[in-house]
């Protein structure tokens, strides 16, 4: 099961690169396609060969029908209408005739398969040489034999002139075709480029954005061992102060046995007890710690009377430290508050322990109760002790955080973050104001009552998470 658990993340990595890129291969085969469209239509808006045969052929009917008028009046003896006139006629209608034969014009009218009478209306045409050299007025005879000739040639020109047209109409309509369809497919294709390109976007920033998560997820988690390796390293240093006092004492009194004055006895018995208060109190952080890593600290509520708790509270802490100044001022607290007992006793001796620990000898520590919105109870511890920079007010509640205006004084980093987890299952909160070397004031906020228990684990789990 871990194996299989292990392995879905790069289940997971290897779906989102081939997700990557196969909108990547899609993205350049929208692409190509799309020029490959491009470029089809600009063939097709190439000019076809033979778009200028219906000029040349009406070009050549206009002029077969000017040679035969200067025909007609050369038989008629129109003076005008000399030798040079008619040969100079005949000559231009042989030459737009020609041209149909030629390059590009040739091209188109093999395309209408006429190309076959184009020539023997041709050969017609440049049969009437002699006739036309020879014109006389009155040949009747020759006239009605170029007459005929003429109007075959005009006719065959007609008929090309009509049919390209047609033809030229036809493939018109099928390229305007061509175009539209072309034109789709290419807007076609360029939503598809949008498209891919708008996923591919949204995969890498995705891809992206879970990267930035992994790296935080990882820094955090080097900064969660690093502090984790302090706390280790320093609650091992703390363990070994009690207990050399403890091995220390005990040696001393078994070396001088009876010998020892009752008040050196109740002198090294003293000591050890409050050496093995310190190894608790160690001891308990420690539990602590490990609570809230594994999120497994959770609530039994039950009426409480929240002004005793902290008098309590304040009795023991008497005991640890007999000079410490403790000014109670509890009656502004709500008589009964539903909570977890154990727990907001815990949270309010980590407060006044650090309260008393950070303050100078002889500087009290006030304790202040009042009622909240709501019924809610808000405890203030005040101190006057060294205060906490501006700084690192930010992290003073993650855990095995410490100031470095708390150089020298025994502690390990857990405290606060307990007393912010155990408001939290409660549903409330605790805040900080203070100024570094004038001291500082902890606000606990209680409500009336603590959150369902299922708000309470998520509660947990957040808090042993953050």
């Amino acid at each position: 099961m871990a194996v299989a658990a292990a392995d879905l993340p790069r289940k997971r990595r290897l779906l989102a690169t081939l997700g990557a890129g196969a909108v990547i291969a899609a993205f350049f085969v929208s692409l190509v396609l799309t020029c490959i469209h491009l470029l089809r239509l600009e063939r097709q808006l190439t000019p076809h060969p033979g778009e200028s045969v219906v000029w040349l052929a009406s070009q050549a009917q206009y002029e077969a029908m000017r040679t035969l008028d200067m025909v007609v009046r050369r038989v008629a003896g129109d003076p005008e209408a000399d030798e040079a006139a008619v040969q100079l006629r005949y000559d231009v209608l042989l030459s737009r005739m020609a041209v149909l034969r030629e390059g590009r014009p040739l091209l188109r009218v093999q395309q209408t398969g006429l190309e076959e009478t184009m020539e023997q209306q041709l050969a017609a045409v440049a049969g009437l040489e002699p006739a036309m050299l020879s014109l006389q007025p009155e040949e009747r005879a020759a006239e009605a034999m170029i007459r005929a000739a003429l109007h075959a040639a005009a006719g065959f020109l007609r008929e090309l002139a009509n049919r390209v047209l047609l033809e030229d109409q036809q493939n018109a309509n099928t390229l305007r075709q061509a175009r539209g369809q072309a034109v789709a497919e290419i807007l076609f294709y360029v939503v598809g480029v949008l498209a891919s390109g708008m996923l591919l976007m949204l995969v890498l920033v995705r891809q992206r954005k879970a990267q930035i998560r992994a790296e935080a997820s990882l820094e955090r988690e080097r900064e969660v061992s690093r502090l984790h390796r302090a706390f280790v390293s320093m609650v091992s240093h703390q363990f070994r102060t009690p207990l050399a006092i403890i091995d220390s004492s005990a040696q001393r009194m078994i070396r001088r046995g009876t010998a020892m004055p009752p008040e050196e006895v109740f002198s090294r018995a003293g000591k050890i007890r409050e050496a093995t208060r310190r190894l608790t109190r160690l001891m308990e952080s420690t539990l602590n710690a490990a609570r809230l890593e594994a999120g497994e600290i959770n609530m039994a509520p039950r009426e409480t009377d929240l002004a005793a708790l902290v008098r309590e509270v304040c009795g023991h802490q008497q005991e640890i430290a007999p000079a410490a100044l403790l000014e109670q001022r509890l009656d502004g607290l709500p008589a009964r508050l539903r909570c977890d007992p154990t727990l907001v006793e815990q949270a309010v001796a980590n407060l006044v322990s650090n309260a008393v620990k950070y303050s100078p000898p002889g500087s009290p520590v006030v304790l202040r109760g009042l009622t909240g919105p709501g019924g809610s109870a808000v405890l203030e511890v005040v101190d006057q002790g060294v205060g906490i920079p501006a700084d690192e007010l930010p992290r003073i509640f993650d855990r095995f955080f410490r100031a470095r205006t708390a150089e020298g004084v025994t502690g390990t980093g857990i405290g606060l973050a307990f007393v912010r987890h155990v408001a939290r299952l409660h549903g409330g909160e605790v805040t900080v104001t203070s100024e570094e070397g004038k001291g500082s004031t902890f606000v606990l906020r209680l409500p009336p009552a603590p959150p369902p228990a299922g708000g309470a684990q998520a509660g947990a789990k957040e808090a042993a998470l953050a």
